[in-house]
């Protein structure tokens, strides 16, 4: 093989490569699983290296030297027939001139790692246990983060100073820019509901939906820890304490300020810090290191 470019030997994308660090969660839990185990499946070995090559234009040899130096099973004839007769060949698909349609190294030109993707982990369960930055996310979104990355910076809700309140009657929203949080699975009254409050910017109804349901997930935590301190309670000598008052009901003095003793500060204090913080697109997880495809709605 002769492709028109010149083979890459850039050493910080080959080590975003190589660490599982690159921006495409395909590639990058198996890429994880060798680094860790020295070992992945036929079909990761395959897609990283169709990656490799393909899509950022690396010299293949660099990529049968890392496999060499780190697979379990490793052996020399399968190691490097694979390299040379299955993954090679990623470099001379697509253009009329037997070639990619560009030079790689740019944007992803191979779509064997958004097919397969969706094809055999459909629940991102394989990408979310090599990826745990990524367990938060709906399937769609930690398999293609990138979809929240769809406005820039300063779009939106950043600029209107906060988000609008809860609608209370009709509303309208931008159908392509719902779809776009419709295409990360969210439920399409939420979705709707979000986008609104963010002023219409995908990015901004996305991290809002994803705030509510860990603070939905932390809210159940909180409560059954007060039933095991009420049963506590009911357990000790001594009449019952007499229930707080509601605001607004009646013999409410209005709103109630409750001092917490020292231990049960320190108790809220412990929740709080183990409560997962919210996922920052690009600083948990790598932005992609080539232009990935635009989002067109559910895959």
């Amino acid at each position: 093989v002769h492709p028109t470019w010149r083979w890459s030997s850039d050493m910080e994308m080959f080590t975003a490569w190589r660490d599982g660090k690159t921006g495409f969660p395909f590639v990058d839990c198996f890429m994880r699983e060798l680094k860790t185990t020295g070992y992945c499946n036929h079909m990761g070995r395959e897609c990283s290296g169709w990656f490799l090559i393909g899509d950022l234009g690396m010299d293949w040899r660099m990529g049968a030297e890392w496999f060499e130096s780190v697979l379990v099973d490793y052996e020399p004839t399968a190691n490097w027939y694979n390299w040379t007769y299955r993954c090679l060949p990623a470099a001379t698909r697509g253009g009329a001139h037997g070639f990619l349609v560009h030079d790689p190294g740019h944007r992803l030109q191979g779509q064997e790692i958004l097919r397969w993707g969706t094809q055999h982990d459909p629940d991102a369960t394989y990408i979310k246990r090599w990826i745990p930055e990524l367990a938060s996310l709906p399937a769609t979104v930690a398999r293609e983060p990138w979809r929240l990355g769809t406005n820039e910076p300063g779009d939106g809700a950043r600029e209107a100073g906060g988000l609008r309140p809860v609608p209370s009657g009709r509303f309208n929203v931008n159908r392509p820019k719902l779809q776009v949080v419709l295409s990360m699975g969210f439920e399409e009254s939420a979705a709707a509901i979000a986008l609104y409050r963010a002023w219409d910017d995908p990015d901004a109804a996305v991290a809002l939906l994803l705030k509510e349901a860990e603070e939905e997930a932390a809210g159940g935590s909180e409560e059954e820890d007060d039933l095991a301190r009420a049963i506590e309670l009911s357990l000790q000598d001594g009449p019952p304490a007499a229930p707080p008052a509601v605001p607004g009901a009646p013999g409410a003095a209005g709103p109630i300020c409750i001092d917490e003793s020292e231990a049960e500060a320190e108790m809220q204090v412990a929740r709080r810090g183990s409560e997962p913080m919210p996922f920052r697109y690009g600083v948990d997880y790598p932005k992609p290191i080539i232009t990935p495809p635009a989002p067109r709605g559910p895959p």
